[in-house]
């Protein structure tokens, strides 16, 4: 191929010719690598002289050293994680490090002769072809900008459409029907779908939401239950309407701006999690596959990296430590640990701080492995589909876009789904739920045994007999309410409402546990203490009891309080998120001078 650069280091005659016959660009790989076997050394210094003997005029050298870490001296790290990894590898070396020109020539010139013209003109060749090599390498791999999927109207759509947005307003309208009893105020959400759909359009994500209903709709015609919907999708009134979540954002006090923030639409795209029955996921991306076609879709590769525990086990075990003394030490610490807390572990922990001691040779290699990959496999939910062109109309496949690799028998991303995100594709996580096997299990059985069709999503919300059950601490087999301590906390909370139920799961976390926001919750809730509103926050936090539970009321107490366009409310969401303290300093002097213009004392703007 006249697109491909070959490079070998095997000079057989036949090979040689087989090898120019297929590849127009060929080049012999003149390696300055030091083996710490004799016998692969001798073997490759052979090598070196026969091509300086015999092949000089057959085929072209070039300096391309094979480098596996940065610096020298990390080459121990090399051989550590490949044993960790499993990996079969017999011809080590010590100085696979990334060499700069002056180090090729050093090491080269040993094996020639003080006279021997052929190396000047091997290292002149090799670094002229290698820039050459590096000229021709054109691959870019463009950042700040989406590479989304566009939807490709049926032919049935086609025939009633002319633009994918003319469908996509389609949609918008049969959702609006689909709910129309519903609604209190039609004005109210006609508003807002023309916000969100002035966003999406900005954005480029028409095609996108077009994409992820296909999914859905093919779902619904094949009778595969979808999940509600979660995390800051159901903020979006177009999803809602587009049957992609089940939660309308209007009547439940939810925010577009949560789930997609004008003021970063270049950066960041919308993210729409959806769950199905575990069971049918593979039917789900056989239908992804048929129609954008296999080689615009392909599952998403993960890594298995060496957390701190493992790390130790790993050396450890490596270095001859008894398995029954790694397992002791190592169950002292938390599966989490950084480097750091290792050792500030170890201070209050005498066995620890004498073990860490007698073991520092290796003890000190910790930071270097720790994050390592270890194994790769295929994401379980996570699917890629890829444009048919870049924005430069260049026909382009998932080959094309980004790194492939085969595991298992399976064509996988050598990307995770972060760097998915980074590089703006569009990255669609199916998510099998067990809970929604078994809600599909029991409705075929109410079909089968008593000829009876439930519609799942229109089951009435405020049935006493449900709330009573979750009142005695009988939910172990509800989805998030399973665990021991939940099904305690609903005995105490009393839950006689869905708002309830919603704010059992925000209030039991570790962050609002640890200043006890759950059993303040559950006592004014229970008429055991009494709700104290802010200033202007009543309408905001009245259906928590004037606790402040979710981040959506963060971003309105900052828009009503703080005078916050929404976009900047989530930016302090944001912000408050990854407890970013700094940042937040910047907005403090705009919230409480805007409060303060709304009868709040400056001390009270700042408490709040």
């Amino acid at each position: 191929s006249s697109n491909l650069v070959c490079v070998t280091a095997h000079l057989d005659p036949k090979h040689i010719k087989l090898m120019k016959s297929a590849f127009e660009h060929l080049y012999f790989q003149f390696d300055t690598v030091e083996y710490l076997s004799d016998e692969k050394d001798k073997a490759h210094l052979l090598n070196l002289k026969n091509y300086a003997d015999n092949f000089m005029d057959v085929i072209e050298p070039v300096i391309i050293c094979d480098s596996y870490y940065l610096d020298a001296e990390d080459h121990s790290i090399r051989h550590i994680l490949n044993k960790a990894g499993k990996a079969i590898f017999n011809n080590q070396s010590a100085d696979q490090h990334f060499k700069s020109t002056d180090d090729i020539f050093c090491q080269a010139i040993p094996l020639f002769k003080e006279s021997d013209e052929r190396l000047e003109e091997i290292i002149e060749k090799g670094l002229a072809n290698l820039q050459t090599i590096k000229n021709e390498c054109d691959f870019t791999i463009e950042t700040g900008t989406f590479h989304l999927p566009q939807y490709e109207l049926s032919e049935e759509e086609q025939k009633d459409f002319e633009t994918n947005e003319d469908f996509f307003w389609s949609l918008v309208e049969k959702g609006m029907n689909r709910i129309d009893d519903k609604i209190v105020d039609h004005d109210v959400y006609w508003e807002r779908i023309d916000k969100e759909v002035s966003v999406l359009k900005k954005g480029g994500f028409l095609d996108y939401f077009l994409v992820l209903w296909d999914i859905v709709a093919w779902c619904d015609s094949q009778g595969i239950m979808s999940g509600v919907g979660r995390g800051s999708a159901a903020g979006s009134l177009i999803a809602y309407l587009l049957g992609l979540v089940k939660v309308d954002p209007i009547e439940y006090g939810l925010i577009f701006e949560r789930f997609l923030n004008e003021s970063r639409l270049e950066s960041s795209a919308p993210d729409i999690d959806m769950d199905f029955p575990g069971n049918r996921r593979d039917e789900i991306k056989r239908y992804i596959e048929q129609r954008y076609k296999p080689e615009y879709v392909t599952s998403i590769g993960t890594y298995g990296t060496l957390k701190m525990r493992a790390v130790i086990k790993e050396l450890g075990r490596q270095k001859g430590v008894p398995p029954q003394q790694l397992n002791y030490f190592t169950a002292m610490i938390d599966a989490e640990s950084s480097f750091t807390d290792l050792f500030r572990q170890a201070m209050t922990t005498p066995r620890l701080k004498t073990f860490i001691q007698e073991n520092l040779d290796w003890i000190n290699l910790i930071p270097t492995c720790f994050g390592s990959p270890k194994t790769q496999s295929i994401h379980a939910a996570g699917v890629v589909i890829a444009p048919k062109t870049d924005q430069h109309g260049r026909e382009r496949n998932m080959y094309t876009w980004m790194p492939i690799k085969k595991v298992d028998g399976v064509l996988i991303t050598e990307w995770e789904g972060y760097y998915i995100d980074a590089a703006g594709f569009l990255k669609a996580d199916i998510l099998g739920i067990k809970q929604l096997e078994k809600f599909q299990n029991i409705l075929d059985l109410i079909k089968k045994d008593c000829d009876k069709i439930i519609d799942f999503d229109e089951i009435p919300l405020d049935q006493e007999s449900v709330y009573e059950l979750f009142r005695q601490g009988l939910n172990e087999d509800v989805f998030q309410f399973g665990a021991q301590g939940l099904k305690g906390y609903c005995q105490l909370l009393k839950p006689d409402n869905i708002e309830d139920l919603i704010a059992t799961v925000a209030l039991y976390r570790p962050g609002p546990m640890e200043i006890g926001a759950h059993k303040k919750y559950a006592a004014i809730k229970n008429g055991e203490d009494f709700p104290v509103y802010h200033l202007g926050t009543k309408e905001i936090t009245e259906s928590t009891y004037s606790n402040i539970v979710y981040q959506e009321q963060v971003m309105k107490i900052c828009e009503v309080v703080g005078g916050f366009s929404l976009a900047e409310a989530d930016d302090v969401r944001r912000a408050m998120g990854k407890k970013n303290i700094e940042y937040l300093k910047n907005y403090q002097d705009q919230f409480v001078t805007h409060a303060m213009s709304i009868g709040y004392t400056k001390i009270d703007g700042i408490k709040l």
